[in-house]
């Protein structure tokens, strides 16, 4: 699995600020942060300086043995173990960041940083399980945004665990979406329905469609299980429940979104999208259908694709196009409101 340190760098380094400065960057707290820039900032600096290995090690914790204060000592702990982690000692990392998930004393951002990083030390062992322990509470009560790079990890880890569904949701809240991602989606639903019986495969049909935000490349793959098993004794009893639950149709396809139906927005300003390098240079044309969200302004707020074709080729282009466009807002008792509707996106070597 592909794991993301860039990110966890950037966090890790906004809470070393808070570590040094006695900082709070988030509003929901946990506990009292006790100011280390007097005691413990110039010593804390000359040791981060110093070059990896024993010595560091050793004034590392012997500033964490002369703390006054939980704060003190977790916050030095944190910068401990990110000293660790950098120098890719993980198992070093892992005994220092593994009691910090029970601090009182750390900010929630902090708290997640340490969750970030034991994630990724899980990760690098297989243990996947304990990835979506980490970071599933700290998806849902973020202290601000979640990391894109966080939320991949997640779907990394729901996806090599065989739960497709959610790895979709989290795939949905990052922009853009990750195709290689859901591919990964697709080809393991093409697995399990492969080695498990019909019943079992429409029943996984079903649940990805309740759970909504079906890229194209899966609801794709969802039909052709459904047509190679559709005729099947073991399978015809889970249509029909399907059926009669409005999730798949008379043909026996999953239902398309309720909003790959919505109307179209009108345009008030539309910025021309980029035209793929690779695309222009195989003279190849496409579309991207999008489902845009848009506030009482008409500003974009969230964009996903519906569908495209050909399938992920200028997906991203138009995602960005539709970022920079500006829409009118559909009314409600004669006022602007927030609202939802499509946006279709056409690449044409004509027009380029």
């Amino acid at each position: 699995m592909r794991y993301f340190t860039a990110a966890i760098a950037l966090l890790c380094a906004l809470a070393l600020q808070d570590a040094a400065a006695g900082g709070d960057r988030c509003a929901e707290a946990r506990g009292h942060h006790g100011s280390m820039r007097l005691e413990f900032g110039r010593d804390l600096s000359a040791v981060q300086e110093l070059p990896p290995g024993r010595e560091r090690r050793h004034q590392l914790k012997r500033l964490r043995g002369q703390a006054r204060s939980a704060p003190e000592r977790d916050n030095l702990a944190l910068v401990e173990g990110y000293l660790y982690f950098a120098e890719g000692d993980f198992g070093a990392a892992e005994d220092v960041l593994e009691p910090l998930l029970r601090s009182d004393a750390l900010a929630r951002a902090q708290i997640d940083v340490v969750r970030l990083q034991l994630a990724y030390v899980s990760g690098r062992g297989g243990d996947f399980d304990r990835v979506i322990d980490l970071l599933e509470p700290m998806v849902a009560a973020a202290c601000g945004s979640v990391p894109d790079d966080a939320r991949k990890m997640l779907a990394q880890a729901y996806l090599k665990t065989g739960r497709s569904a959610p790895a979709l949701r989290q795939l949905d809240a990052i922009d853009p979406d990750d195709e290689a991602l859901r591919r990964s989606a697709s080809t393991q639903l093409k697995l399990y329905c492969e080695t498990a019986d019909a019943a079992a495969c429409v029943q996984r049909v079903v649940e990805l469609t309740e759970a909504g935000g079906m890229s194209p490349a899966l609801r794709a793959m969802a039909n052709d299980q459904l047509a190679r098993v559709g005729d099947l004794p073991a399978a015809r009893v889970a249509i029909e429940n399907a059926r009669a639950r409005g999730l798949i149709d008379p043909t026996g396809r999953v239902v398309p979104p309720a909003e790959a139906v919505a109307e179209e927005l009108e345009v008030v300003e539309a910025a021309s999208p980029s035209y793929p390098r690779n695309a222009l240079l195989r003279g190849v044309s496409g579309f991207v259908r999008l489902l845009v969200d848009v506030d009482a302004e008409g500003r974009v707020q969230k964009v996903r694709v519906v569908d495209s074709s050909p399938r992920g080729v200028f997906d991203s282009a138009a995602v960005s196009a539709a970022r920079k466009s500006r829409f009118r807002a559909k009314l409600l008792d004669g006022k602007p409101v927030e609202s939802t509707g499509v946006y279709s996106v056409f690449f044409s070597i004509g027009d380029s």
